[in-house]
Formats: structure tokens, C-alpha cells, sequence
């Protein structure tokens, strides 16, 4: 079988890896520097003896990581539907190559409405789990301080101390799962929009970081419309239409995924 870009499946994931970590790396010190500045708010109130200052922060912190994570899945979605469309230029001719092309012409002149379909669909949800786990983690400072009898500013002090290390490492794992997220979606886009007949193959990168679950659905064929089944940590099987999509998907099968699809000529 024949991918879009004319690629192996291992090429392929390589290629979409990179633009996941290009994309990733762009992003990784703005939610660093947004979750850090939330919690240096936050210890400013709880100096202050403002009670509720976890949710004081929230609205601020969530338009904030909504702008940072809106300009990631328009740069990673742009960037994996123009790759598709280029590498089909120069890969070996198939009798509807020309087709192919003009599909991901047109995908690619859409990446805008399907960031704005990303943010109605998926943007919410996702922004407002990351700023809910900030507010988490302020809150649960809050509550050790209290219990360990510190003082306002004590507890302030407790905030700022731990912020750098959380936000640096909460960081890395929201940029590349987003990006993944982003990756996974506008190639899905591109593929539902073309009149190309295509199937779709979940490709992991097999090596020994990779969960066991995404080695055994290494391969799987689906038809564009229907989910791959992989397995979570109870071995129950959820349903992902590609690797990063979390309509039904637990944590464990989304959280720094590396996995890609091939699109592949039926």
C-alpha cells in the first residue's frame, strides 16, 4: 500500500515527529512563562489574605494559555497539512497524484477554520483542564500551609518556590501532547477532505520509550471514518480516531504520544 507522501510509515513518523517537537519547543517557554506568572499572582493575593485567590487567577490564566495554545495548533496544523502537499510533489507519480495535490491545496487553505473548529470543538475543554491544574496545585499549597500553621506570607513564599520547577515540567508535557493533538488533527482534516479513497495507519515509534499499548496498535488499518481500539492500563479498548484524539481516550494514551497516522491509498 502506498502512503499519500509516498514515504514508509517509519519515514513518515519521523517527519510528522518533527513537526510536533518544531512546534513543541516554539511553545514550551510561553506556557512555562504563563503558568509561572498565575502562580506569582496567586502568592501576591495570598500575601495579601485574599482568601480566594486560586480563583482569582483563573479567568486571566485561561485567556492567556487560550491565545498561546490557539497560535500552536494553527502553527503545527499548518505546518502538517503544507508538509503533506509538498513531499506529494516530489514523491514517486501514482495515477491520482494530481488529485491528491488538489485535496491538500484546499485543506491547507482551510488550517485557519480548522484551528476555529479546534477552539469550538476541543479548545475549551483542553484549556480549561490545564488552568484547572494550576489552580490545583496553588490550592493545594494553600491548604499544606494552612495546615502546617504558616502565615500568608509564608504560604506566598511556599508558591513561589515551587513555581519554576512545576511550571518548567508541566511545560514540556502540555506543548508536546498539544502539538501532537494539533499534528494528529489537520492531518485527519486534510485526509476527510480529500476525494481521495485513503485508509489510515496508526505508526508508533517502536523503541523503548514507547507504551505497550501503542506497540500492539502499531499497523492497525481503519477505514477515514471509523476509531483505531487501544488499550488503556486496564486493557479496556478506547476509541481514537488518531493518535492524540481525546473524545473517548484516558490520559495514558494521550500524554507525550509520538505516534502518527499514514494515509495511505486504498
Amino acid at each position: 500500500m502506498t502512503t499519500v507522501s509516498g514515504l514508509s510509515r517509519a519515514a513518515e513518523q519521523r517527519a510528522n515527529q518533527r513537526i510536533v517537537t518544531l512546534g513543541a519547543n516554539r511553545a514550551q517557554h510561553l506556557i512555562a512563562r504563563e503558568i509561572a506568572r498565575a502562580m506569582t499572582e496567586a502568592a501576591g493575593l495570598v500575601a495579601k489574605g485574599e482568601p480566594m485567590a486560586a480563583d482569582m487567577i483563573t479567568h486571566q490564566h485561561q485567556q492567556t494559555m487560550g491565545l498561546i495554545l490557539g497560535e500552536l495548533w494553527r502553527v503545527v496544523g499548518q505546518a502538517s497539512v503544507e508538509r503533506m502537499l509538498r513531499i506529494s510533489k516530489s514523491a514517486p507519480a501514482h495515477e491520482i497524484k494530481q488529485e491528491v495535490e488538489r485535496d491538500l491545496l484546499e485543506a491547507a487553505d482551510n488550517v485557519d477554520e480548522l484551528v476555529a473548529q479546534w477552539i469550538r470543538t476541543f479548545g475549551g475543554e483542553h484549556i480549561t483542564q490545564i488552568t484547572e491544574t494550576t489552580k490545583n496545585e496553588i490550592t493545594r499549597v494553600i491548604a499544606q500551609g494552612h495546615r502546617d500553621g504558616l502565615t500568608n506570607s509564608q504560604i506566598a513564599k511556599q508558591i513561589l518556590a515551587v513555581a519554576p520547577e512545576k511550571s518548567a515540567s508541566r511545560a514540556v508535557t502540555i506543548a508536546i501532547t498539544e502539538a501532537g493533538f494539533a499534528q494528529g488533527s489537520a492531518s485527519q482534516f486534510a485526509a476527510e477532505l480529500s476525494t481521495t479513497p485513503m485508509v489510515k495507519v496508526w505508526v508508533a515509534a517502536v523503541d523503548e520509550r514507547t507504551r505497550q499499548a501503542h506497540i500492539d496498535a502499531n499497523n492497525q488499518e481503519r477505514p477515514l471514518d471509523q476509531d483505531f481500539l487501544v488499550a488503556n492500563a486496564d486493557g479496556e479498548m478506547e476509541r481514537m480516531k488518531f493518535p492524540g484524539d481525546d473524545r473517548f481516550a484516558s490520559a495514558e494514551n494521550l500524554i507525550n504520544c509520538r505516534c502518527i497516522c499514514s494515509y495511505e491509498l486504498a
